[in-house]
């Protein structure tokens, strides 16, 4: 990639199309040239294209899906203005992707809140509606049908409903199973960033487990971890309160208790390293190369661990090599980290193959899924098939 201390682009876009070919479908390929964008510039449009292309949240009116910088402009031409409903986190990424695009002429509408939010003033819903022929209106909450609803019932234009979500809040959740039938049916089931232990659970259940190897380095997320699985009475797992790295040693975890809990890596391109933290959440913890803590054979390794996946999966050398697990890694939390594992991964172990899925209305969890393809016996060609591994 360099040369004389110069990178060579010529060999950065050969290698990009060589990742971008190792993608099994339109849809994985889509997502990670929409992710890309976005690492490249953060705005409006690009955060569009990620979630169109992840199928998940369709637009539910009668505007185009693509061309939103068409759209802004078409906004400010009939001199309206754009209005998010919901100022909580979706709303969020929206204003943020949009002020980064430089469009800055826009409200929120919240029934719940009041005043600003990123030095944009908050509408009520009967304000909004008293004023309706002058916005067009994004639906940025999770739940989009009751909103829908009483903007119809309210005789809002439904050509001014530009987008809104329809799938229940309760979805929003990385799903690392989605692709179940292409987990290995030998070995154990490594859970890097186990949160509350439910990965470990829903893992016991889909497969004749020979182990369960969990790391948690947060002290309250561990005792839910434990208890969790208490609970369902599930054996041979071996629970480790430590974060995982490229080093064994210790590590400043930001410890809050609950999902968003992370080591501090500080690497200014992470999501999380601008966080304000609370100096009394910071605790000095364990981590260690997985490599030197796991010896038996590995059917499924995943890791959601807040922007230390790559430092992780360079501690975890041997064994993606030598047992080449199904893979489900998280690559949304550092500009970069798609490109930078899919490269290592693929470096490591040539034949693995990729899907690409993102589960948020915003701009996380995207999960990258390797895997290896299936061998057609009669012409040694790769086939793309699901069931490639069965229970003998």
């Amino acid at each position: 990639m360099e040369s004389s201390g110069c990178i060579n682009w010529h060999d950065a876009a050969r290698q990009t199309l060589s990742l971008y070919n190792k993608l099994a479908d339109r849809q994985s390929k889509e997502l990670f040239v929409a992710r890309v964008a976005y690492d490249i510039s953060p705005d409006f449009d690009a955060l569009m294209r990620i979630l169109n292309a992840s199928n998940l949240f369709p637009v539910e009116t009668n505007s185009e899906r693509s061309g939103w910088k068409s759209i802004l402009k078409q906004i400010k031409a009939e001199n309206k203005r754009l209005c998010l409903w919901g100022a909580g986190t979706i709303g969020h990424v929206f204003a943020s992707a949009l002020q980064h695009s430089e469009e800055t002429d826009f409200v929120f509408c919240d029934k719940n809140k009041k005043g600003e939010v990123l030095g944009q003033i908050i509408l009520s819903p009967e304000d909004l509606l008293s004023a309706c022929e002058q916005y067009y209106v994004i639906i940025t909450v999770s739940a989009s049908e009751d909103i829908l609803q009483f903007l119809n019932e309210h005789s809002f234009p439904d050509r001014q409903i530009l987008y809104a979500f329809s799938i229940p809040s309760a979805k929003y959740a990385p799903d690392y199973f989605e692709f179940q039938e292409l987990i290995p049916y030998q070995g154990s089931f490594v859970d890097g960033g186990s949160f509350d232990g439910k990965d470990s659970i829903r893992f016991s259940q889909l497969r004749r487990i020979s182990g369960i190897y969990l790391f948690e380095p947060d002290p309250n997320n561990f005792s839910k971890c434990q208890a969790n699985l208490a609970s369902v009475g599930i054996d041979r797992v071996k629970f480790m309160q430590m974060g995982l790295s490229d080093k064994s040693g210790s590590a400043t975890l930001f410890a809050e208790g609950t999902e968003s809990s992370f080591l501090i890596v500080g690497d200014e391109e992470s999501h999380i390293s601008h966080m304000s933290c609370d100096n009394s959440k910071l605790l000095e913890v364990s981590v260690a190369r997985l490599d030197d803590i796991v010896k038996d054979k590995i059917a499924m390794l995943k890791m959601d661990i807040e922007g230390a996946e790559f430092s992780a999966l360079r501690g975890s050398e041997r064994i993606i090599c030598d047992d080449k697990p199904f893979l489900a890694i998280s690559v949304y939390h550092r500009r970069g980290d798609l490109l930078a594992i899919m490269s290592y991964l693929s470096s490591l172990v040539p034949e693995y193959r990729y899907y690409l899925r993102h589960y948020d209305p915003g701009i996380y969890d995207t999960v990258l899924y390797a895997f290896l393809p299936k061998k057609n016996t009669s012409n040694g060609k790769e086939v793309l098939d699901y069931n490639i591994y069965g229970e003998s």
